[in-house]
């Protein structure tokens, strides 16, 4: 009996010993695989590692002090038989290949980066100063146009090959003007401001149409267009939705560069006024600068309504803008601010009107704004 008992007991404790012994050979066996697995990812990274990394050259095309606009060659060169797969400008901009050429025309730091063919990056930043910041003072005159007469101070006046006139509106800090008291009754967040906004601050300014809008045909398409001259009968009877078409297409047709036209914004039309009331102070709440006769007349009839070489902001036809009037109630049409004097209202000073986009009247206009776009 005692016999059988140690039998019994050397029987499992042998098992549990074999058991151990598995175990271990297992665990022995995942540390081996464990540690083959990381010697590849050494040895790979190893081998990433000994790939050469691309070299990028950032060069401006010159040094020389007062530019208007600096031109910075990126290139990419590698040591291997792979090559360079891509640069990216500073605006994010990706273009295959080993070198690219970017404009700049305002001060400051740019980064370009590099991906060679063999995964490896490589980031630069190279710094411009030798920009001449543009200011105020200064318009800019788009290609086709040229300057026709007047100074910054009384009215900077520029026109195109078709006789279509503009003045240079300054500002100096680069940012438009809102209308604070009002801006509770009136939104502009359209695409316009957004873009005007962009060119102010880059440029210091923007172009108002001397003139009221006015009709003519441009041949051979017969096509309706907008211009802006002294002697023509104001575009009237025209809803929203005309007068800011053919405020965009204005040059459209006319193949002229770096050129957007648009209506004016309520930010263009309360800038314009701040900058006429330091020469002519109280104008934006005059009554005696425009015609409030009853009868719409050619742009440009009396002098008298000229302030800062702009005719008829006051009186004669009341002009579209992009503003829309904040409604409380959502089923009623669209409606947009017309701004300045009307013609049919006598004594009238520069106020706003709201209206519905497809209304149109015989003393309701339109005037373009003419901006850089680039």
């Amino acid at each position: 009996m005692y016999y059988k008992k140690k039998n019994f007991f050397n029987k499992y404790v042998i098992m549990g010993i074999a058991a151990v012994i598995l175990i271990a050979i297992i665990g022995l066996v995942v540390v081996l695989i464990n540690s083959g697995r990381i010697a590849q990812e050494k040895e790979k990274k190893a081998t990433v590692d000994l790939k050469p990394e691309p070299v990028l050259t950032l060069e401006k095309n010159t040094e020389e002090p007062n530019q208007t606009s600096v031109k910075i060659t990126a290139t990419a060169t590698i040591e291997d038989s792979e090559g360079i797969n891509t640069i990216t400008d500073p605006e994010g901009n990706e273009k295959s290949g080993n070198k690219i050429e970017y404009t700049v025309t305002k001060n400051g730091e740019y980064t370009f980066s590099t991906y060679a063919k063999n995964g490896k990056f490589v980031e630069k930043k190279i710094t411009v100063n030798n920009i001449k910041e543009r200011t105020a003072d200064e318009p800019y005159i788009p290609e086709g146009f040229k300057h026709l007469e007047g100074t910054v101070v009384e009215g900077y006046v520029i026109v195109d090959q078709n006789q279509n006139e503009f003045v240079w509106v300054p500002v100096p800090s680069g940012q438009l003007s809102s209308d604070n008291i009002q801006n509770t009754k009136y939104n502009d967040r359209s695409t316009v401001v957004n873009e005007l906004q962009n060119s102010v601050a880059k440029y210091k300014g923007f172009y108002i149409g001397r003139y009221e809008g006015a009709q003519a045909t441009l041949q051979p398409t017969n096509k309706s267009v907008l211009i802006t001259r002294k002697g023509m009968v104001p575009w009237t009877n025209i809803d929203y939705e005309t007068a800011s078409k053919v405020a965009a297409e204005m040059y459209k047709d006319l193949k002229y560069k770096d050129v957007k036209t648009s209506l004016m914004s309520g930010f263009a039309w309360y800038t314009t006024l701040k900058w006429i009331d330091q020469r002519v102070p109280l104008f934006s709440s005059s009554t005696d600068r425009g015609n409030y006769s009853g009868q719409v007349y050619p742009t440009g009839t009396y002098k008298s309504d000229s302030v800062n070489n702009i005719w008829d902001l006051a009186g004669n036809v009341r002009e579209w803008t992009t503003e829309q009037y904040v409604q409380t109630d959502t089923s009623q049409e669209d409606q947009r601010v017309l701004r300045g004097g009307s013609a049919s209202v006598p004594n009238t000073p520069i106020k706003s009107t709201v209206q519905t986009v497809s209304s149109k009247d015989k003393t309701w206009g339109v005037r373009p704004v003419l901006y850089k776009e680039n």
